[in-house]
This record gives structure tokens, sequence and C-alpha cells, in this order.
């Protein structure tokens, strides 16, 4: 058997040498980890404030419908009734949820807001008995607060069918 001595030496790295690159490699992978981490939370949050934008602009655009068609309003413990020529459409809040109901000849049709925490208030009007301004205090998920105010005008036809205002004051 023969052995072989070389008499150059073979080029490699040494040990200390790449501890130092694991080293240097294991900051990179953490740094980039939590980049990522830190991107997919912001893409979360935003997403979830999105959410909550779309159903804020639907909820307002469907109750100031709502409040422009309707003869009258009335206010509830929990919510609201506002009365048109055919129908009720009742408003209440449920825990995270604004409720919208539409009964027409008894058959309720509800359709639901998931907003966060809402109290309704409402104050009456110049017209005794009927609510002039309705308050939506919505508490978000960031423990913001935006409250929402919608103003209820009367038409004079309804005023004078409630009997609030006779035809001879005018």
């Amino acid at each position: 058997m023969r052995i072989i001595k070389y008499k150059q030496k073979l080029k490699a790295f040494t040990l200390t040498e790449l501890i130092v690159i694991m080293v240097i490699s294991s900051f990179v992978i953490i740094l980039s980890y939590s980049v990522v981490q830190m991107i997919n939370h912001y893409f979360i949050r935003s997403s979830h404030s999105n959410t909550l934008n779309a159903e804020l602009l639907g909820f307002r655009a469907t109750f100031a419908k709502d409040l422009d068609q309707c003869d009258s309003v009335k206010h509830l413990p929990l919510g609201l009734i506002l009365y048109r020529s055919n129908q009720e459409i009742i408003w209440t809040t449920d825990s995270n949820f604004i409720v919208r109901e539409t009964i027409i000849k008894d058959e309720p049709t509800p359709f639901r807001f998931e907003i966060g925490t809402v109290k309704i208030s409402s104050s009456e009007s110049e017209y005794g008995g009927l609510v002039g301004l309705i308050s939506f205090e919505l508490l978000t998920d960031n423990d913001s607060e935006m409250v929402l105010r919608f103003k209820k005008s009367y038409s004079l036809e309804t005023i004078v069918n409630r009997g609030i205002v006779t035809s001879n004051t005018f």
C-alpha cells in the first residue's frame, strides 16, 4: 500500500470563519423574518380597517336612504322604527351588530352591519313626538370612538296628518 503525501495545502475555510458566517446568516434570517411578520401584521390590520370602513359606508348610505324615504321615526330603547306607507324598518343594536329589519306585511327581512359596539340616541324635533336628530356612537376595535349624526326633516303633510300642527296655523 502506497501512501501519497501532498505537498500543497488544501484551501478551505477554518472553523472560526464558518462560525462567523453562520452567526451573520442567522442575524439576516432573524431580521428578514421579523420584517415579514411586521408586513403581515400591517396587512391584517389594514384589511380589517378596510372591511370596517366598507361596513360603515354601507350603513351610512342605507340608513340615510331609509331616513329620507320614511314618513316618521320613533325611538325604541335599543333602536329606532322608521315608518313608511306600507312598511316598517326597524334598526336595533345587538352586541357588535346594527340590525336592519324591514317588515312588509309581517314578513321580516333582517340585514346586519358588523361595526362594533354601538349606542343609538335621538332627540325630538320641534314638532314634538317626532325624532329629529339621531346619533350613532360607535366604538371600534382599536378603541376609537366615532359619532354619526343624521337629521330628519318632515314633510308638511306628515306634520299635519299627525295633528301636531293644523293647516290653519300656516
